[in-house]
């Protein structure tokens, strides 16, 4: 029977009062209540840790509540499928994470790479900008010395 996330008691006429009993010839209430799961529940059950984010994720897909008769193996069986597909769902968002944590190393490593480059082609720049200033005042004093001996011999 599909369960919605929103609904908190819909309750089935059909199932209401089944033939079902609990063994023992009883009708069961028409208002037992499939238990709901909730997210310390699932914990238990889980075998991934749940992030906080997951939890909010969780929490919509888990408080699914159904004033519905079900059988005690028919209620495990939905439970089961329940944490089954949940897990299915904290899995995907581990992988999803990890792949993403991957990338963004990748990305800050080709950050540090091309910071780095840029920073010798600096040092680089700055190098030849030293050496071209260091010959443009030896030039300098070339030319200073040389007007002082044209200035002394012309004297």
């Amino acid at each position: 029977m599909h369960m919605r996330c929103s609904v908190k008691s819909a309750i089935t006429s059909n199932w209401c009062f089944s033939p079902y009993g609990d063994g023992a010839g009883q009708t069961p209430s028409p208002y037992e209540l499939v238990k709901s799961a909730t997210v310390n529940e699932l914990e238990k059950n889980m075998r991934c840790s749940v992030k906080s984010a997951t939890v909010n994720e969780l929490e919509k897909l888990v408080h699914m509540r159904c004033s519905v008769n079900v059988k005690a193996s028919q209620r495990c069986s939905v439970k089961s499928a329940t944490v089954n597909a949940l897990e299915k769902l904290v899995h995907m968002r581990c992988s999803v994470k990890s792949a993403a944590v991957n990338a963004l190393e990748k990305l800050v490593h080709m950050r540090c790479s091309v910071k780095s480059a840029a920073v010798n082609e600096l040092e680089k720049l700055v190098h030849m900008r030293c050496s071209v200033k260091s010959a443009a005042v030896n030039a300098l004093e070339k030319l200073v010395h040389m007007r002082c001996s044209v200035k002394s011999a012309a004297e």
